[in-house]
């Protein structure tokens, strides 16, 4: 053991509690070194005179001086801090803000309108006025199946082609095709 060693740790051999083994190399080097054999001599007897002193009896006044000058601490000090933080906040707050009205004007900010070609809408033929008799029998069998032909030329015009492919009624028409079977029924 060196004395920088003695020295960074005496408080705790001072004090008993350090290890047995650690304990022993300290009270070897102790006996080994004359500086560290002082320093712990002068420290040993400041500790017997301050421990010979009358306690100390602390005026009337001074818990409430006391209290008085930690609070005034503490408030300067959260003071301090709460400023800090609330420019750190601020500044914060301002570069994010900062940076959605970039990302929000960037588009009119540009100095070309994006050109969107769309191709011509073109329509075959006026759909058909409306009529609740137009189709008397799919209201009534719509639970049936169809076979295509009658379905999809009887009551289904070309513009809503589309729209029989995926009903409920050309899914069962598809399903009947792949099974083989092809239902008919009567409509009146």
């Amino acid at each position: 053991m060196d004395c920088s060693e003695f020295l960074a740790s005496h408080s705790e051999f001072f004090d008993g509690v350090l290890s047995g083994e650690k304990a022993r190399a300290f009270s070897r080097h102790l006996a080994a070194c004359r500086s560290c054999a002082r320093y712990h001599e002068v420290v040993r007897q400041g500790r017997e005179l301050l421990r010979s002193l009358p306690p100390i009896e602390p005026s009337h006044d001074f818990y409430p001086r006391l209290q008085h000058r930690l609070y005034h601490l503490m408030d300067a000090a959260q003071a301090e801090q709460g400023s800090r933080a609330s420019g750190t906040s601020t500044a914060a707050a301002l570069a994010i803000a900062l940076a959605m009205t970039i990302a929000a004007w960037s588009p009119l900010v540009r100095a070309e309108a994006p050109q969107i070609d769309l191709p011509a809408i073109v329509v075959d033929e006026p759909p058909p006025p409306f009529s609740p008799y137009t189709f008397p029998a799919v209201a009534s069998l719509s639970y049936l199946a169809f076979p295509s032909a009658l379905t999809a030329e009887a009551f289904w015009n070309r513009s809503n082609m589309l729209l029989y492919l995926y009903s409920p009624l050309g899914w069962q028409d598809r399903q009947a095709r792949s099974a083989g079977l092809m239902r008919t029924a009567v409509v009146e």
